[in-house]
């Protein structure tokens, strides 16, 4: 596509696109590397997570800019920035907002709300909101939603209880519950701290995949979001 090829001072939508795609590649290659995933790196998922959560809020903002300026849509108040409309009627800087369940909204409201003319201007496309995308932001904004909880070892609040979750050296309670953990992972990584008695004071046992349901939601999501990319870039501003 032309985007791809063009400086960043052509970019109509100021480069959030090529920047999405920059991250999702850079996920994508991570996720898939052997050699970064055979390594023992504690927190190695945490980089991924952050990859993926920051190209899904990069390709919402490039989208609602480009429908905004193909469809020459005013943002609150005639600014001339780049804004999105919130559900409690308030316009917020694009550039300042991290809410992912705030930037899908807006952007759902846009392709809803003007589908008949996206579908004059910008016939080939599909102007439909995948059925299952709500839900999948539900749950990334749940964890993070303002780009913060795979970004920072901790999170305001412990963000009810969360932060706990994303740690891969897991406590262990009891010797029980490590040779458990063991008999079901073979080769996993076990420290055991002992006091001058030689008395076990604390056990912690890696986990290998941390949150790997939500992993796949990432995954899938910056995936369909790369397809309405695509899709915007070609039907709607000509591939630039």
């Amino acid at each position: 596509m032309k985007y791809l090829m063009t400086g960043i001072d052509q970019q109509l939508d100021k480069g959030f696109g090529i920047n999405a795609f920059a991250f999702n590649r850079a996920a994508d290659q991570l996720y898939n590397s052997k050699e970064y995933n055979d390594s023992f790196n504690p927190q190695k998922h945490m980089p991924v997570f952050y990859l993926y959560r920051h190209t899904i809020e990069l390709y919402f903002k490039s989208m609602i800019f480009l429908i905004h300026l193909e469809l020459a849509i005013p943002y609150g108040k005639d600014s001339k920035k780049p804004q999105l409309h919130t559900e409690d009627g308030k316009w917020r800087d694009l550039d300042n907002c991290h809410w992912i369940d705030a930037l899908y909204w807006y952007w759902a409201k846009l392709i809803l709300d003007y589908s008949e003319k996206l579908n004059v201007v910008a016939s080939k496309g599909d102007w439909r909101v995948h059925p299952d995308l709500k839900n999948m932001i539900d749950m990334i904004a749940k964890y993070d939603r303002d780009s913060t909880y795979f970004r920072y070892p901790f999170t305001k609040n412990n963000q009810k209880g969360q932060d706990e979750e994303k740690y891969s050296m897991k406590k262990v309670d009891d010797i029980q519950e490590l040779i458990n953990k063991t008999d079901s992972k073979k080769g996993s990584i076990t420290l055991i701290i002992k006091d001058q008695d030689d008395n076990i004071k604390s056990i912690y046992a890696h986990e290998e995949n941390v949150l790997s349901e939500l992993m796949d939601v990432f995954k899938e999501t910056a995936e369909i979001l790369s397809g309405y990319h695509s899709m915007t870039r070609m039907t709607l501003s000509d591939g630039f």
